[in-house]
């Protein structure tokens, strides 16, 4: 087991020289500014670009949150605060 976690930190220094290598450096993580608009439709990581199928499930969250509005306003509130 100690070996299979090793393969990492063996790669890293193979080919850095470093043990531990941070491999993330031009990345940030910025909470009051959380890039929606590019995660759901940009070319680059855009959700909805890349898996058209969940509009159909977009629009079927919708139509639940209109028949059935017990279930679907808290499935509405699930993924708004997931996404």
């Amino acid at each position: 087991m100690v070996l299979f976690g090793m393969v990492q930190p063996l790669y890293w220094h193979y080919t850095t020289g470093e043990w531990i290598f941070d491999s993330y450096t031009n990345e940030d993580f910025k909470l009051l500014s959380p890039y929606l608009k590019e995660y759901l439709f940009s070319y680059k990581k855009g959700w909805l670009l890349y898996t058209p199928i969940i509009v159909f499930g977009l629009i079927g969250l919708f139509v639940t949150v209109k028949k059935n509005r017990g279930i679907g306003i808290p499935l509405l509130l699930f993924m708004i605060l997931n996404i």
